[in-house]
């Protein structure tokens, strides 16, 4: 429970990351990007994050949820 707890976390954090750069983007440079790259890059840096904690990395395996 507590790997599905910290993966949690990492994709909340993440995700508000994200969507707060995206949103800087569109109010300050009037860019706005693709649901889809959004949501890309979220999963990936999520992946990424968790895959630098062993136990993570492999719960992640175990998954397979990586988006491709």
């Amino acid at each position: 429970m507590e790997l599905v707890y910290s993966i949690y976390m990492i994709t909340l954090t993440v995700a508000v990351y994200h969507l707060w750069l995206e949103r800087n983007s569109r109010i300050f440079q009037q860019k706005k990007q693709l649901q889809d790259a959004l949501l890309r890059r979220i999963t990936q840096e999520t992946y990424y994050r968790a895959s630098l904690f062993s136990r993570l990395a492999a719960y992640l395996n175990r998954l397979d949820w990586y988006l491709r």
